[in-house]
């Protein structure tokens, strides 16, 4: 069984807020210590996955030493008109979020490797004690869901699993979302578009789960924290 991590990171935020709040509550440097405690509880989780940790801001040369030190490949994703469009200024959280995994799943595909299964967490989160990997080894794609058992619910996109004979819907799915992004801001749309409901629905199915092990703090509250243990 092969398994890859793809982490989305953006230590060094940008002054462009989110539609809803501020981009975070966190300073750089606690930011790149809370995604060293990512890499960290992969490592522990899962030691024989290989992680792709894209950074989708410039950072330090030791921060740039010290993480590409502990992952498969480190990828920078902050330059360029359509990076920083996605990444840095778009008010719409998803919209940066589905940029760096696509183009994570670029570097996966260059790499020539061929996985069984790609995981995507998000950065600063991590996994818990109870997280499980065998609980996402579906024929579908694994998201984590509430009490809405129906597609027409949202499905958390902290944490989840997508089988390597998807890869293609997947970079639909992500693609569709961005452009979604990109008409929607033409149209002077203040409200954030819903990634978390939007991108799953790209799946003919998902496998949905209770409680996907993961946990961390929330960006944009120091003291709201997330935990789905």
């Amino acid at each position: 069984m092969t398994i890859a991590f793809i982490i989305t990171s953006v230590i060094n935020t940008s002054s462009h807020n989110w539609t809803y709040a501020q981009r975070s509550a966190f300073t750089p440097e606690q930011r790149f210590n809370q995604s060293i405690g990512t890499i960290e509880s992969i490592k522990r989780k899962v030691p024989d996955a290989h992680i792709y940790f894209i950074e989708g801001s410039k950072l330090s040369d030791e921060m740039h030493t010290i993480i590409s030190g502990k992952v498969t490949q480190l990828v920078y994703d902050y330059e360029g008109d359509e990076n920083i469009s996605a990444i840095s200024n778009s008010p719409y959280k998803g919209h940066g979020e589905a940029k760096q995994t696509l183009d994570a799943i670029a570097a996966i595909i260059n790499s020539e490797i061929k996985y069984d299964y790609i995981f995507k967490l998000s950065g600063r989160y991590q996994l818990s004690d109870t997280f499980d990997y065998k609980r996402f080894l579906n024929k579908d794609p694994t998201f984590c869901q509430g009490k809405d058992e129906s597609k027409s619910g949202s499905y958390s996109t902290v944490v989840y699993s997508i089988p390597w004979d998807l890869i293609p819907t997947w970079e639909k799915a992500l693609f569709d979302f961005m452009d979604y992004c990109k008409r929607y801001a033409s149209t002077g749309g203040a409200n954030a578009p819903f990634y978390e409901n939007m991108m799953p629905r790209g799946f003919d199915k998902i496998y949905g789960i209770h409680k996907c092990g993961t946990h961390g703090f929330v960006a944009v509250a120091s003291n709201d924290f997330f935990n789905c243990s």
